[in-house]
């Protein structure tokens, strides 16, 4: 799978995964970059796993790989949803820790 340019970056999904990985405490976010270069994984469960292997492993000594990439996956696709939905309204939509504002 080739790899999005920046013109091609769903930056409602870069957004998405940011803002669940503060909602479920974890401090970390994905820049441009990584997004991009994990966009190379087809499977999405599978590229969260993959990132978290690599970056954050002691993770994987307190919960299962597959409960925690999918329960990423589930509230990101929550997140994204509710973006693309205020949005859709002209809106700014604003991520913060407890879920989307519209501005």
């Amino acid at each position: 799978m080739a790899h999005p340019t920046d013109t091609q970056i769903d930056y409602t999904d870069l957004d998405a995964y940011n803002g669940t990985f503060w909602d479920l405490g974890f401090r970390w976010q994905w820049d441009p970059q990584t997004y991009q270069d994990l966009c190379g994984v087809e499977e999405e469960k599978e590229r969260v796993r993959s990132y978290i292997a690599r970056h954050h492993s002691h993770l994987l000594a307190a919960y299962d790989g597959d409960f925690l990439a999918s329960l990423i996956v589930q509230k990101k696709a929550q997140r994204h949803a509710a973006l693309l939905a205020a949005r859709a309204t002209g809106q700014r939509a604003e991520l913060t820790c407890a879920g989307v504002l519209e501005a």
